[in-house]
Parts: C-alpha cells; sequence; structure tokens
C-alpha cells in the first residue's frame, strides 16, 4: 500500500511509515485498504461512496464539523455542476441523482445516501450518526481512523479520491471536473446515449432483472456473501465487474469469480435465471423522524 503522508509504498501491516513516521493502526489500515488503490474500482458501482468521502474528508481538511445537512448540500452542488457543465450527474443509479435539478432536495439525496453508501460504510464500522449540542445530525468517523491524521495524509485522501472519481466517471466518456470553471475547450462531450448500460438486456420475461437482489440469484452462498459484504447488493451492481475486480474482493475463490462471470454472461444474453424477487424500489422512503428523533447510540 501507498503510504498517505509521503507516498511512499510501505507493508500493510506498519504501526508507522520508516519513511514519514506517519503512524498506523488496524482499523486505519483497513480503512484505507476498503478505499483501494487510484487505479481501481473495485467496491464503487456507483459515485456515491466517494462523493460522500470527499466531502466528509475536505469538511475535516477545513476543520469542519461533519453536518449531514451541509454535506448533503456540497452532495448536490457536486452533481448539479456536472449538469450545467454539460456531463452526467451519473449512470444508472437512482433518478433522484440521475435526474437532479435545482428543486432536488436535500432531503433527497439524503434519502439515497442513508441507504447507500452511509449504511453500508456504517457496516463496516467506518461512519457513524450522531447528534450534536444542537440535535442537529452528524456524521462521525470511526475515532481509530481520524486519530493523529495529519494535513498532509487528508490532502493525499482527498488527491486519492479524485483520482477515482475521474476513473469512474472516465467509463462514462464523461470528466470529473465540474466544481470550477466550465468545460475546457476542445472537451468532447458525451452523446445522450452515453448513459445507457453497456449491457445487453433491460428484461427478461417484462421483469427488470438488473434490480434483483443479489441473494435472488442462483449464486452460491459463499459467492452471495463476499458480494454482499463488498457491497455488491443487487445484479446491476456486478455487472461491469471483470476478473481481475472479482479476485480483488475478500475471500473471493476462483470457484466464486467463475459461477459470478458465468451469470454475467447469462444476463448478457438473456438466460439470467433468478429466484422469484421482491424486486428493489428504486425510491427508497425513509422517515421524517432520521432528522428528528434521538438517535440510538450506532457504534
Amino acid at each position: 500500500m501507498i503510504c498517505l503522508g509521503c507516498q511512499q509504498k510501505i507493508i500493510d501491516n506498519v504501526g508507522s511509515c520508516p519513511f514519514c513516521n506517519v503512524k498506523y493502526n488496524a482499523e486505519k489500515l483497513r480503512f484505507i485498504k476498503d478505499l483501494g488503490d487510484a487505479g481501481s474500482l473495485v467496491g464503487y458501482q456507483k459515485s456515491y461512496k466517494l462523493i460522500l468521502l470527499k466531502n466528509i474528508f475536505k469538511c475535516i481538511q477545513a476543520g469542519e464539523e461533519l453536518s449531514v445537512d451541509k454535506i448533503m448540500c456540497k452532495v448536490k452542488e457536486f452533481y448539479l455542476n456536472r449538469i450545467h457543465n454539460g456531463l452526467p450527474a451519473d449512470c444508472d443509479v437512482d433518478s433522484r441523482i440521475k435526474n437532479i435539478t435545482e428543486n432536488t432536495t436535500i432531503y433527497d439525496i439524503w434519502a439515497v445516501f442513508k441507504a447507500n453508501p452511509y449504511n453500508v460504510i456504517n457496516n463496516q464500522g467506518f461512519l457513524f450518526l450522531e447528534k450534536n449540542s444542537k440535535g442537529e445530525l452528524i456524521f462521525v468517523l470511526s475515532d481509530d481512523i481520524v486519530r493523529d491524521l495529519t494535513q498532509s495524509e487528508c490532502d493525499n485522501l482527498l488527491a486519492l479520491i479524485d483520482k477515482k472519481l475521474d476513473l469512474y466517471y472516465s467509463k462514462w466518456g464523461g470528466k470529473i471536473q465540474a466544481e470550477e470553471g466550465d468545460v475546457r475547450s476542445g472537451e468532447e462531450l458525451p452523446e445522450d446515449n452515453s448513459c445507457k448500460s453497456e449491457v445487453a438486456n433491460e428484461s427478461i420475461n417484462g421483469k427488470a432483472t438488473k434490480t434483483i437482489p443479489i441473494d435472488k440469484t442462483r449464486l452460491s452462498v459463499r459467492s452471495k456473501h463476499c458480494l454482499m459484504r463488498s457491497g455488491y447488493m443487487t445484479v446491476e451492481d456486478i455487472l461491469l465487474l471483470g476478473e481481475e475486480d472479482l479476485y480483488h474482493i475478500r475471500n473471493m475463490g476462483q470457484k466464486s469469480v467463475e459461477e459470478i462471470l458465468s451469470l454475467i454472461a447469462d444476463y448478457n444474453n438473456g438466460k439470467l435465471i433468478y429466484d422469484e424477487p421482491t424486486l428493489v424500489e428504486e425510491n427508497i422512503k425513509i422517515d421524517e423522524m432520521d432528522f428528528n428523533c434521538p438517535l440510538q447510540n450506532t457504534r
């Protein structure tokens, strides 16, 4: 892995970097490994997680409280700036993000982000919700991640996230840069169909198979658990994964990789077999009490 302080290559079980003395603990190392290398999108089926972490670390960098309301405003601003620069907000995602407008509410965005990525990151033990002294909802990163976090580490984390965002949006023919200035002269904007999925079919026998939960497929229990523990919850989430991506998933063996690749091939050929599911709803409803009621300790 790469040290967040000096960018030198180090082993992934160190207590401190031998080059710059940046301190590491097991939880911090686990978080960095989960974030992944700049050239990998394993675990990133949508832009949500990267956008959330980007704004969380920008607040940390500025010494600001991690207000959910403020960070969701920044998320909205990011996607709107892409739209204003002729770029897609994101593709194959919840319509509230894909079709975001000035009229989209912060509550709509939080409804999407609370289900995923927040719940996924929370289940990994990295991020929590609390209320501040004013009763406002705030994010709280694990103490082991932020303890001894230097300004240099924070800067390099943000640089890493931006590189991953560049890589993510490059697969749609778009660009990440939409926060400052207009689209650069000479850049080619995506065609109107640039957000269409590259897979062959949207449905089988009239059913929307892309939204079928992983646990309703005919994959083995081991394969399902490997995918779901890494945040791959629906068939749609795995369609862009290749063999190398699958081998990077924790506890994924050769048999599971072959099984998943076969499932993707069946989908592309219109031959996917699955158990009759209760389809994942696109519009996730989150009770307004998420903002108003006392929170239990989520750590």
